[in-house]
């Protein structure tokens, strides 16, 4: 091929392409979908997050990938960034995918603050300032760039593993703001009366509920024309989370991230729903 056309190319997906912004990018998952993004034609950068600097050697070898410092434990640095990424970019559309999580095992109030902060504060702070860049940039410069939420949630934040009475007392919440103050109060309550799962990762199951709370409460606030959060429930594969448990159902990862990729990248996935392979799952 010509230097000429590739660059030719190159100019082509900058101008029209997309932008993939992905936190946990060093995960089994994260690094399956930066390299699904990095095959698919018109991106035009895949912004790779991570947190342990020793594991960039996992990451795949692509022009087009860049590699960033951002720790959920402090996101102060890792919003600078996507902020200059934000501020910098000429494609029309920014694709944001919350991915980083945990899972740890048991319930108590620690288990239950560490678990939220990383699983469901971090991803609403995230979404809220690349929102914010976003209506900058397009503000500065005149510009219409769409912008895609992708929230990585999980079949564990189906309200129905939630108990009956804190379930309804979630769905009254109507704002965000009512729904950062609640999940900041939450690890002072009685954990057990919180949660209901037969499972061993209850402060999981809780903090992709809250998850998909904030793509529906998110999706209200923005505007759709140009805006569209969702939650997408990736299915049981082989991580570092699912080796300790007895999973019988385990999907392939290609099948996996395949779902995800299709669901990030097409409109017709309707803002403020929640996702398992392309169809819709009540919550």
């Amino acid at each position: 091929m010509p230097g000429w056309f590739y660059l030719l190319l190159l100019w082509i997906s900058q101008i029209s392409g997309k932008v993939v912004i992905l936190t946990g990018a060093t995960g089994v998952l994260g690094r399956s979908l930066s390299h699904a993004f990095l095959q698919t034609p018109l991106i035009a950068g895949v912004y790779a997050g991570y947190r342990d600097v020793t594991k960039l050697e996992l990451l795949p070898k692509h022009a087009l990938l860049n590699p960033f410092a951002l720790d959920l434990e402090d996101v102060t640095v890792g919003l600078e960034t996507i902020g200059k990424i934000i501020s910098k970019q000429v494609s029309n559309e920014i694709v944001l995918i919350n991915n980083a999580a945990i899972c740890p095992v048991g319930m108590d109030r620690n288990t239950l603050r560490h678990t939220l902060h990383i699983n469901t504060l971090c991803p609403i702070i995230i979404s809220k300032s690349v929102a914010k860049y976003v209506e900058k940039y397009n503000q500065i410069n005149e510009e219409k760039v769409k912008l895609s939420i992708i929230n990585i949630s999980s079949g564990d934040g189906e309200l129905v593993y939630l108990q009956t009475a804190f379930k309804d007392e979630l769905l009254k919440i109507k704002s965000l703001v009512e729904l950062e103050d609640f999940i900041l109060t939450l690890h002072n309550r009685n954990c057990n009366d919180i949660v209901y799962s037969n499972g061993e990762t209850p402060c999981y199951s809780l903090s992709k509920a809250l998850l998909n709370r904030f793509t529906v409460l998110f999706s209200n606030e923005i505007d759709q024309t140009n805006t569209r959060v969702v939650s997408v429930c990736p299915g049981n594969f082989m991580s570092s989370m699912t080796a300790s448990e007895e999973l019988t159902d385990l999907h392939d990862l290609n099948t996996v991230t395949a779902g995800i990729h299709s669901v990030a990248l097409d409109w017709k996935y309707n803002t403020g729903l929640f996702y398992r392979f392309g169809e819709i799952i009540p919550y």
